[in-house]
């Protein structure tokens, strides 16, 4: 009966392994099929999305190295939403770049797998898989378009930066081990009192700080995130810049949040804190405004992001992890929407470059891609009513309240600098003309992704109860 229950418990999980497995064999026997392989994920993650919804919480399974909490299910439904709107933007996107493989669908769901497993888990060696299961996904899919030799520098330097935060994380874990003799997260938390001057415990923590840095893509651990953003197709983009940070800060929620919450030298861990969410928003934001590609521009500005959710870890209580849940969820549509909207203008050549300058007159020449646009950036600069507003209002709401106020001041002041390198392509779009027509691709998946995006913007900016609805 406890098996069964257990299997129950985590049916999210159980439904995405066997969906990875049914590509990998319909691939195997059917790898002209490519539109099945599309129609096979899309359906099972609508599948996982309800298995998901009707989760049951506070829960331990396997010997208490799974948790299921309302976090975990809110991040798993956040997973699986900007999943589902990655597949329905890649479909058109593939075709166009003559790339349309079936494995793509397969790296995808095995890389979803690796996240939701992050998410769940309640013991650092299955965090471990989930970030390995996950960041080997995106190492082969930042490769995926092999002719063009920007997407393979991206995956060559995604693997061996990636290769190398994973020693720091993986020699963090076994620190860890070695001071507390488990390495089920609750119980390590529990032995709190007991470790807080443990050497080898403290350099264990700060070793999967690193690596966990890394894949939030938090400053100084950013070099990365240029790159790979502008090299990898633009579905894949979307795909990791979305799964991959609500993952990465999922990763820091289980470990580091719950450590600021229960350990005596938490004030040192949030000072270590306070260093990454400053150099994120500074280093992010400053240089975005040289960026001549907006996909690099985006990039940056993904940086400067993660400095922003930081904030809110200043704060240990139910109020700052609300906040940093609805950054993250509102986070996934601005960045599926941004992204969507360049893979439509980019275009099947060796030179695949969109810049500030493309976005000239795009008002008159596409006024409904101009209007959608306009939308994302605007809640990326944290305008209101739309969503991005009340995301960064809640995580610098906690930060007041955990009176850090001059990082509330940092982030209202690149807030501003932010502003100016996001309503610049507004200015574009609007105020300036173009000789050159802008072609952007009809295809209605794409476009449907895209206005989903920009309606959940809008429509939880206005009210945000909808989503805050699920917290305690």
């Amino acid at each position: 009966m406890d098996l069964l229950q257990n299997f129950y418990s985590i049916l999210p999980i159980v439904s995405i392994s066997i969906l990875s497995i049914i590509l990998l064999l319909f691939n195997a026997f059917f790898s002209k099929n490519v539109c099945g392989s599309f129609l096979i994920s899309i359906y099972g993650i609508g599948l996982t999305f309800i298995f998901a919804l009707n989760q049951q919480t506070d829960v331990f399974l396997f010997s208490d190295m799974i948790r299921v909490s309302y976090v975990s299910k809110f991040l798993l439904l956040i997973l699986l939403s900007a999943a589902f709107l990655s597949l329905l933007i890649s479909k058109n996107y593939l075709e166009k770049f003559s790339i349309n493989l079936g494995e793509y669908y397969t790296l995808l769901i095995f890389s979803l797998l690796g996240a939701m497993l992050i998410v769940l888990a309640n013991d650092f060696v299955i965090l471990f898989l989930g970030i390995e299961l996950m960041s080997l996904g995106f190492y082969v899919l930042s490769g995926f378009n092999r002719k063009n030799l920007f997407s393979n520098e991206a995956s060559l330097k995604y693997f061996l930066l990636g290769a190398f935060a994973t020693g720091f994380l993986l020699y963090g874990i076994a620190l860890v081990y070695g001071a507390t003799g488990t390495t089920k997260i609750s119980e390590i938390i529990s032995k709190l009192d007991s470790l807080n001057f443990v050497f080898l415990f403290v350099i264990g923590i700060a070793l999967i700080m690193i690596g966990i840095g890394f894949k939030i893509a938090a400053s100084p651990f950013h070099m990365w995130v240029p790159d790979v953003y502008e090299g990898s197709p633009s579905s894949v983009t979307i795909f990791m810049a979305s799964v991959g940070k609500v993952a990465g800060f999922a990763a820091l929620i289980l470990t580091i949040g719950n450590l600021i919450s229960n350990f005596a030298s938490s004030e040192k861990i949030k000072n270590v804190i306070v260093f990454f969410s400053i150099a994120s928003m500074v280093v992010g934001n400053l240089i975005a405004i040289s960026q001549k590609s907006v996909k690099r521009m985006l990039a940056y500005s993904s940086i400067a992001h993660a400095g922003y959710i930081l904030t809110a870890f200043t704060l240990s209580d139910s109020f700052a992890m609300n906040g940093i849940l609805f950054y993250l969820f509102i986070y996934v549509f601005m960045t599926v929407g941004s992204f969507g909207i360049i893979s439509l203008m980019e275009k099947n050549s060796d030179v695949n470059f969109i810049s500030i300058e493309n976005f000239k007159g795009l008002s008159k020449t596409n006024p409904m891609i101009a209007m959608l646009m306009s939308i994302f950036l605007f809640s990326l600069t944290g305008v209101p009513p739309f969503a991005g507003f009340l995301g960064k209002y809640y995580v610098l709401s906690s930060a007041v309240k955990a009176e850090y106020t001059f990082l509330v001041v940092i982030g209202v002041l690149t807030s501003v600098i932010a502003a100016f390198y996001y309503l610049r392509i507004v200015v574009m779009m609007y105020f300036q003309e173009s000789d050159e027509k802008i072609q952007i691709e009809n295809s209605n998946s794409s476009l449907f992704a895209i206005s989903i995006s920009a309606i959940a913007i809008i429509v939880f900016g206005i009210f945000p109860s909808v989503v805050t609805s699920f917290f305690r």
